[in-house]
């Protein structure tokens, strides 16, 4: 045999080794995490180490995996794609990263607000930060970002709900930072911030657009205050409209409902605003079907399930819907729905 030949053996022998070695040592021996650890620190396979640090059953080969991995792509992928119950591994993955264009990725994309947060903290991009300051739904991360601007009056601006609000408002409807600001959709949004990106994002919807094909979103925010003896509390005006050329299809408007009292006057309160109830409305025109109304139920969109959900006439799909399905919001429109036509009858 060849040398050449005799390594590419020896190469796949001490791969099959490895893998008979860790699979075996799966066992209850309770010596058997100490030989998997060693055998982890052995090993130089960038891809298997991130599947360990992805997948293993095993915190401490976990961790043992992501110190020894270095690829910056697959550190990434680590903290994207890791059950956020192991907490310390994400952050130890997105710790070791350098790379900022991967670093902006899990800064704007990351589900978990502390994969963000460490995200932002190594962030230099000042352009970054600033889309980051404006669209983040945590205020922890926001922050952040807005501490490392340079400018100055950038950072006053941004660190301004209402002008946000405003910024928000401005952006074309078919921006992808909407899906970011638009925050959890797994909630409803009673924010104007995130709550102005789902109106905007909702004008996309193809039942939408095919009925009102030149439908645009438009939202008006203004400063309020409350008066207090001590002095004045910031909070907000907030008037949203879905419309068509001139006519105005739908309208609401929230303004701050300020406390008897307060601690804390210099702290902005915002209005509570639903986007759902401006969607009920939209959603009465005649224009729509009840099999618009169906698929619209299922919109990734909780504001616009909310308002078909509002509208729809089949008993035994609210029915359905009241009992099965996985948001609490979405079986409570339902239900209250279902008790409408019932009392219609």
């Amino acid at each position: 045999m060849d040398k050449r030949a005799f390594r590419v053996s020896f190469s796949i022998v001490a791969a099959v080794l490895f893998h008979l070695f860790y699979c075996c040592s799966t066992s209850t021996d309770d010596k058997v995490p100490a030989n998997r650890r060693e055998a982890v620190l052995k090993l130089a396979d960038q891809a298997q180490l991130a599947k360990m640090a992805t997948e293993d059953e095993d915190l401490e080969i976990r961790e043992t995996a992501i110190g020894r991995l270095t690829d910056q792509g697959l550190l990434a992928k680590v903290a994207m794609d890791s059950d956020e119950s192991y907490a310390g591994v994400i952050l130890a993955a997105v710790d070791k990263l350098s790379d900022q264009i991967l670093l902006k990725k899990l800064a704007v994309e990351g589900k978990n607000p502390s994969v963000r947060l460490l995200s932002v903290k190594k962030l230099t991009d000042p352009d970054a930060l600033a889309e980051i300051a404006l669209a983040d739904t945590s205020d922890n991360v926001r922050n952040a970002a807005i501490s490392k601007l340079p400018d100055r009056p950038m950072i006053s601006e941004l660190a301004n709900p209402i002008f946000r609000a405003k910024a928000i408002g401005e952006l074309e409807d078919s921006d992808p930072r909407l899906w970011h600001i638009a925050g959890d959709l797994g909630k409803v949004a009673d924010d104007a911030r995130p709550c102005i990106a789902r109106m905007k994002l909702a004008t996309r919807e193809p039942r939408i657009k095919s009925r009102f094909p030149r439908i645009r979103f438009a939202s008006r925010v203004a400063d309020a205050k409350g008066a207090y003896f001590q002095g004045s509390k910031p909070g907000e005006e907030v008037a949203m409209d879905l419309q068509q050329d001139d006519i105005i299809l739908a309208r609401g408007s929230w303004t701050t409902v300020f406390p008897l009292s307060t601690q804390s006057l210099g702290q902005f309160q915002s209005a509570i605003v639903s986007g759902g109830d401006l969607l009920k409305k939209l959603f009465q025109k005649s224009v729509f079907s009840q099999e618009d109304l169906m698929e619209l139920a299922r919109s990734r969109i909780p504001e616009v399930r909310i308002g078909a959900l509002a509208n729809i006439a089949d008993p035994a799909l609210l029915a359905k819907v009241a009992n099965e399905d996985k948001e609490e919001w979405a079986r409570l429109a339902a239900r209250e729905r279902l008790a409408k036509l019932g009392g219609a009858k």
